[in-house]
């Protein structure tokens, strides 16, 4: 167990105790009979035993503990894990610790009457809105989010619900816990109760909706195209790692196939850039997790003729959790088990009969990743999207020199760079921090010139780059385009690294990967679309 999973694990056991530790401080002060229950009006109109409240209280406190921890065991897609679920064990764990604290204080204080209501509801609005916060990105599961027939059954309706839900969650539980604060008290429980309906009725409506809605393209499409057409769907492919031998890892893709298909049709993968990246391009970073680059490109490639596959790499989405429990412990993670993982999932694709041709696209890191695999792999068509045309070694220290740190900082974290490309460990990276244990990724990835590496593909190459892109420079897709002189060159005059409309202002552009409501810029999708068939 690594040391931020002890840390975490640590924190939510403390919330759990919190109330018992609460408890047993007071517990010679309580009555012999003790409230547990409550009218709308905050009388009570329930009591138990101090030997029964204790065990109420224990329960409440520590039950939901070894439960949150056991669910991602038992989940049979093996969905639930990750960032968004951590959050999710720490507010159930944050709202249960709260609960039984309250019931404590007013065991306690004797408190009844308007004030305990006002109490009681307005922490519960609280974290209701915290509850909307997180549920916005957790994954498809049978336990935890809104789990209606039509969720479970589609990945695309649970997204598009829980984006909807947990939205309607945040701003509905800050209206009522204002609410609560405002109205008089005879009003109090009954406004409450009608929000938490309105939250709980929208979204399973709203999914009933899309599923209807789903229906009836089905049914257009089928009458167009006769009973052999596909509607646009989603399925998932798994690929059980090769390399460390002695690990266990499964990691996880949506392939998303166009509408109305009845012969092969080309299938692009897409191929995340560096960090906590998931197959959405949304990261593992607070703030960085609405992104979704790859997944508009998807739906708008589907719409075009031609598949998608995209998968979470090792250490994000679905995998996330496994990841850093086993390969933190071998202190073992190298560049080309990237490769490897990807060279897996080509191969797949090509064995699946529904596919003519498979096209490698890598964003940003995975550029060299996909090039490199699909040299393995002998793909159809190789695409670099803001991908580095030099050594990784040159990338990074063009972007210290540019990051307007103090020069001494930058100084050392270049000549830290040349030593970890010379394949020496450093002690620290000051604009960098990466643990010794980590470096050896970037060691082994600096042993390849993406220039050398794209000329030695033998399939055909498209290059795309966005001018406004702060971390890829334009005149890394030039060297590539060097390299490959028969490569087709896509620029884009105001595009960003994450394939959007930004400015040129260096802190508006970075302002832009946190604004969730920007889709691809035009045109990008297009190019792909014609690459991919071949034109």
């Amino acid at each position: 167990m690594s040391t931020t999973t002890r840390s975490r694990e640590a924190l939510l056991i403390g919330l759990c105790l919190v109330p018992l530790l609460y408890l047993a401080s007071i517990w010679n002060s309580l009555p012999p009979e003790v409230p547990t229950h409550f009218d709308t009006h905050g009388q009570p109109n329930g009591y138990s035993s101090r030997k029964g409240f204790f065990f109420l209280i224990a329960i409440i406190s520590l039950l939901q503990y070894p439960l949150l921890r056991a669910l991602p065991h038992v989940d049979p897609n093996k969905k639930l894990g990750g960032a968004s679920y951590e959050r999710i064990r720490l507010i159930i764990t944050l709202f249960f610790a709260l609960l039984a604290t309250l019931l404590v204080y007013l065991a306690h204080t004797k408190m009844t009457g308007g004030l305990l209501t006002t109490l009681l509801l307005s922490t519960m609005s609280l974290l209701m809105a915290a509850l909307g916060n997180v549920i916005l990105t957790v994954p498809q599961n049978y336990f935890v989010g809104i789990r209606t027939p039509w969720t479970l059954a589609s990945e695309a309706n649970w997204r598009k619900t829980h984006r909807l839900g947990g939205r309607l969650w945040l701003v509905g539980g800050l209206v009522a816990f204002v609410a609560m604060l405002v109205l008089p008290d005879s009003w109090k429980f009954p406004v409450f109760m009608a929000i938490v309906g309105l939250l709980t009725m929208i979204p399973v409506g709203y999914s009933y909706n899309l599923f209807r809605k789903g229906l009836a393209t089905v049914a257009i499409l089928l009458l167009s195209v006769g009973t052999s057409a596909w509607a646009q769907t989603e399925e998932t492919l798994r690929y059980a790692i090769t390399q460390p031998a002695n690990v266990s890892l499964t990691l996880e893709g949506t392939l998303t196939l166009p509408p109305g298909a009845r012969k092969p049709v080309p299938v692009v993968m897409l191929i995340a850039g560096s960090g906590p990246t998931d197959r959405n391009s949304n990261s593992a970073i607070p703030g960085y997790d609405s992104i979704n680059t790859f997944r508009q490109l998807a739906e708008q490639l589907a719409s075009q003729g031609v598949a998608v596959f995209r998968y979470d790499k090792r250490g994000t989405g679905t995998n996330r959790a496994a990841f850093i429990a086993q390969m933190q412990q071998l202190q073992r993670s190298v560049f080309d088990d990237a490769v490897a993982d990807a060279v897996g999932f080509i191969r797949q694709l090509q064995a699946d009969k529904r596919f003519s041709r498979v096209i490698v696209a890598g964003h940003s890191e995975g550029s060299l990743v996909g090039m490199l695999a699909a040299r393995q792999a002998k793909a159809s068509g190789f695409i670099s999207i803001a991908g580095a045309g030099q050594n990784i070694a040159e990338v990074i220290k063009t972007q210290f020199r540019a990051s307007g740190a103090a020069a001494p900082l930058v100084d050392k974290s270049i000549a830290g760079i040349d030593s970890l490309k010379s394949g020496f460990t450093v002690r620290t990276l000051p604009l960098m921090p990466v643990p010794p244990s980590q470096q050896g990724y970037l060691t082994n990835w600096m042993k390849y010139d993406p220039a050398v590496e794209i000329k030695a593909f033998a399939g055909p190459v498209l290059i795309i780059q966005g001018k406004r892109d702060i971390q890829v420079a334009v005149s890394e897709a030039e060297l590539l385009k060097k390299a490959r002189p028969d490569a087709k060159l896509a620029l884009f005059d105001s595009m960003s690294h994450i394939l959007k409309e930004a400015p040129t202002d260096r802190a508006a552009n970075l302002a832009t990967y946190k604004n969730a409501k920007l889709t691809l810029i035009p045109g990008v999708a297009d190019v792909m679309a014609a690459f991919a068939k071949g034109k």
